[in-house]
């Protein structure tokens, strides 16, 4: 193995495993009865664990720095924004939740029109998520093929 593949391999684990961090700590937060020790609604507890698993995407990234390939950095930045604007949305606004408040006419238009930003988001998202996996999947079949030609020069 090269040292830049040995060095990709090691970032992604690092990636696994940080993000695996965050998103545990963000289920911990998430089942967490927060709302009996300080005044938040529900909305804003689960806002909390989601801005919490959004952020380990944004560290990973920072962390990783350049050993991740191009979308894969925009698609961690991409997710962490993702789930941390949620998470800010649902602390921002509790009312977000229909049983929780009066909906009012401003709260539903609000609400269809962060539903149709967050449908967009996703949607980009996707496709940099599926991008960044048809690049990496070229990319290693080109070092497969690149190691194996050079075993074959070696060998004669």
């Amino acid at each position: 193995m090269s040292p830049e593949e040995n060095i990709q391999t090691n970032a992604e684990k690092s990636c696994t495993w940080l993000i695996l961090t965050f998103a545990i700590l963000g289920v911990i937060v998430f089942l967490i009865p927060i709302q009996h020790y300080i005044t938040i609604g529900r909305a804003q507890h689960h806002g909390a664990a989601i801005a919490i698993f959004g952020l380990g995407f944004w560290i990973e990234t920072l962390l990783a720095g350049k050993s991740l390939h191009k979308w894969g950095r925009i698609a961690y930045l991409g997710t962490g924004l993702l789930f941390t604007s949620v998470g800010a949305v649902f602390f921002k606004y509790p009312w977000i939740y229909s049983n929780v408040s009066i909906q009012t006419e401003d709260n539903l238009q609000i609400r269809n029109i962060l539903l149709g930003v967050y449908l967009v988001g996703i949607t980009v998202l996707t496709v940099t998520w599926i991008k960044w996996i048809v690049e990496n999947s070229k990319l290693q079949t080109a070092n497969r093929v690149e190691s194996s030609s050079s075993e074959e020069v070696d060998s004669n």
